[in-house]
């Protein structure tokens, strides 16, 4: 991760070009969780700005995981505009340790200088935590598994009727409702 530390010596007056990559697994805030992306670009521009630095670029990826519907590999670009500032004397509590939500004023907060260095490995783990996608899906009309045998509905289609409501359900956790509202399985039955 040392592409991602910028010795402030190095920053002159015209600024510091940053044009670094570095692999998904390396990327993580101190005892934070890994980020499952495929290699991460940071691109851009480090500043002196009466005494604090600025940077302006962008964070771009691709985040890897199993589809949610199917369970084959899946992969979500992404292309992050960044602005992060960094001050000398300030705390910066990583995301990995707050414990609520962070609000408006903790977006605005500078990140710390590390000493004589820059360190944008913390601001690029947290705003590609943040810009994660809740739902992966392979392709946006991912068919699925049938939830009766398993088979992906995108390879194919499978034996089951899907009409045929008496054959129970396996493998789910919403099998297990049917017993415990009977009264609402007989006003099915009644319409």
């Amino acid at each position: 991760m040392g592409s991602l530390r910028i010795p402030i010596l190095e920053i002159g007056d015209a600024g510091y070009m940053v044009n670094a990559t570095i692999e998904g697994e390396a990327l993580s805030a101190d005892d934070g969780e890994a980020v499952q992306t495929e290699a991460i670009a940071i691109e851009g521009d480090l500043t002196e700005l009466g005494g604090d630095y600025l940077f302006r670029g962008h964070v771009r990826g691709a985040y890897c995981h199993s589809c949610d519907r199917c369970l084959e590999a899946a992969s979500a670009p992404f292309d992050i505009e960044v602005t992060w500032l960094f001050a000398q004397g300030v705390s910066h509590e990583p995301l990995a340790e707050l414990e609520n939500e962070p609000d408006e004023d903790d977006e605005s907060r500078p990140f710390p200088i590390d000493g004589d260095e820059i360190d944008l490995a913390v601001p690029a783990w947290e705003e590609v935590q943040l810009s994660a996608p809740t739902k992966f899906l392979c392709k946006d009309d991912c068919a699925g598994l049938c939830p009766r045998c398993g088979t992906n509905l995108n390879m194919g289609s499978c034996s089951c009727a899907p009409e045929d409501e008496d054959v129970p359900i396996a493998n789910t956790g919403f099998a297990a409702l049917k017993d415990m509202f009977p009264e609402m399985n007989q006003e099915k039955s009644e319409d």
